[in-house]
């Protein structure tokens, strides 16, 4: 498939191997996220093998993407795991555990869940829960991870985070003015990708933002004007 002059810049601006560009459609958000999951599902036809292992974010873009998923391609033994925390303090769907089960669901493959909270109050509790056996190795699953594949979010008063529960009105503010701009695997992030608050940070559950690299593929899927 012949790359278009935006897909062309972007790739060589950011140093990316390959980047993909869908349409915006007449009818917003809604429709964007289904282009989107046409252009991922795609993608996955083309690049999944037997036995990948492949690692998953969260939210509303991935969930649209898992549930219109189209998957034509026969393959064996994939696995699909969850790659962070992502119980809601306030009992908002994010849609964590069924988003890795939807897409096991479409390789015929098994998922892997991380039935955790994504930030917890203090690192001492997470070093204890980060230790059971059983959490240890569906995290150590997903440092094997080949293929991962994940959205940004944007931060800030009403967004993900602060609607879950896990950051205060005041803590929005007091990051926000650290440059805080959006956030991936609940890792808080600035323009430049580098973490915001390294205290937040230390409590959060999941892949680490250094992890991401050094993958066979690890795919961004974002799209709208606030992102």
């Amino acid at each position: 498939m012949s790359e278009s002059p935006i897909e062309r810049e972007l790739k060589a601006k950011f140093g990316l191997k390959k980047v993909m560009v869908v349409p915006t459609p007449e009818n917003p958000e809604e429709n964007l996220l289904i282009n989107l999951s046409k252009a991922l599902s795609r993608y996955l036809n083309l690049i999944v093998s037997d036995n990948d292992i492949i690692g998953l974010g969260w939210g509303r873009t991935l969930y649209v993407c898992a549930k219109t998923l189209t998957i034509f391609k026969e393959v064996k033994n994939v696995k699909v795991v969850q790659m962070c925390g992502a119980l809601s303090m306030v009992d908002k769907d994010i849609f964590a555990s069924e988003i890795p089960k939807r897409f096991a669901d479409a390789f015929k493959g098994k998922a892997f869940l991380l039935p955790l909270p994504a930030v917890v109050d203090d690192i001492n509790v997470k070093n204890v829960i980060t230790q059971d056996k059983g959490i240890r190795e569906i995290l150590n699953l997903g440092k094997q991870a080949n293929i991962i594949i994940y959205s940004i979010g944007v931060f800030g008063h009403d967004k993900t985070l602060s609607r879950a529960g896990y950051v205060s009105e005041q803590q929005v503010d007091e990051i926000l003015a650290k440059g805080a701009v959006g956030d991936m695997f609940w890792r808080i992030i600035d323009r430049n990708g580098q973490i915001c608050d390294p205290e937040f940070n230390s409590r959060t559950i999941g892949v680490e933002l250094d992890d991401l690299k050094n993958r066979d593929y690890s795919i961004l899927i974002s799209g709208g004007l606030s992102k």
